[in-house]
């Protein structure tokens, strides 16, 4: 069978020992990709479990899955990774894509009917549990535009409250966007950081116009197993890397994209201080110095960190069953 290449729209997804998410991901993707011709690249950040003979097998059944190990120039990490991805780049639209994500039936054809003279999409979701059998979060972004209403790149940015900015998944942007993006950043930084594509994607859409698409195409895979990083990942480094895009967005956009609702906080430091006793004092300090909480909520955090655990253990149980979290043990 010959294979066409559409060199218009390019899915790229980083991945590093995810290999049965993975196989999911590019599977859910092979129907519209083998209509339409789409390429997808995976960059290996080196997994060791089978990831490449996986994708291997797959490119048996479709050609134009184009695998490439990360050089490691600058690390073995999700940022270095997405560095290899840009600089493979050769579409005309990036999409990046999460490896234990997938995508719904039709949704390629639905952007790229979009992307005729788009200069950026920003894309819904919904929330499911590890196993894909239920819906966290019917609808991630809520908002007054309809679908494929153009909006400006502030639109696109205030829609992205509550982690949604954090989420890699939502923008897609002209390749030459990013590359010229990517020009401006520390790239050392950049390789270093846990939302690497927050600091390119945004300033790469920054002053442009484009579209969102509120019918939610992507299924987002909630593997939500808290070890105890999470508290410094949403308290500390997503405010930080946030702060970044100063040059390009206003301070209240920052603050409103930034702020976390507070229940979802207080759940995330309750089961990491059930978790790991001996990190109470450095979330009590990640708590203190957030410059994004106001004294009301700094007080309700300090106070979890202080109730006896069979309190915390009542109070926190049915918001896990709720929303699919589970502990994962820490040595």
């Amino acid at each position: 069978m010959i294979y066409t290449r559409n060199n218009k729209l390019g899915i790229y997804i980083p991945t590093f020992n995810r290999r049965k998410y993975l196989k999911e991901c590019l599977e859910s993707f092979l129907p519209d990709a083998s209509k339409y011709g789409i390429p997808i690249y995976v960059s290996d950040n080196n997994s060791t479990d089978g990831t490449k003979d996986m994708v291997a097998k797959l490119k048996k059944s479709y050609q134009n899955i184009i695998y490439t190990k990360n050089g490691k120039k600058y690390g073995n990490t999700y940022g270095s990774n997405l560095i290899n991805l840009l600089d493979i780049a050769e579409t005309e639209y990036f999409w990046l894509f999460g490896d234990d994500d997938v995508v719904r039936p039709g949704a390629v054809q639905k952007i790229l009917a979009q992307l005729k003279d788009c200069e950026f999409l920003q894309l819904n979701i919904e929330i499911w549990n590890h196993d894909l059998s239920k819906v966290l979060l019917k609808r991630k972004i809520k908002n007054d535009y309809s679908s494929g209403a153009a909006v400006s790149a502030n639109d696109a940015f205030s829609n992205a409250k509550y982690g949604y900015a954090g989420y890699m998944g939502s923008i897609i942007t002209k390749t030459r966007y990013l590359k010229e993006a990517f020009k401006n950043v520390d790239k050392k930084r950049f390789a270093a950081d846990r939302f690497p594509h927050m600091s390119l994607f945004y300033p790469a859409i920054a002053r442009k116009t484009g579209a969102f698409i509120y019918e939610p195409l992507i299924n987002y895979r909630n593997i939500y197993e808290l070890t105890g990083g999470e508290t410094q990942l949403w308290l500390i480094s997503y405010p930080e890397e946030l702060s970044r895009l100063k040059p390009y967005y206003t301070d209240k956009e920052i603050a409103n994209v930034t702020a976390q609702p507070l229940y979802s906080m207080a759940g995330m430091l309750s089961i990491n201080k059930l978790q790991n006793h001996s990190m109470i004092g450095t979330y009590r300090h990640y708590v203190l110095i957030n410059k994004g909480l106001g004294i009301f909520s700094k007080a309700l955090l300090l106070g979890i960190l202080a109730m006896p655990d069979s309190l915390i253990k009542i109070i926190i149980s049915p918001i896990m069953k709720i929303n699919g979290m589970k502990m994962k043990k820490v040595n």
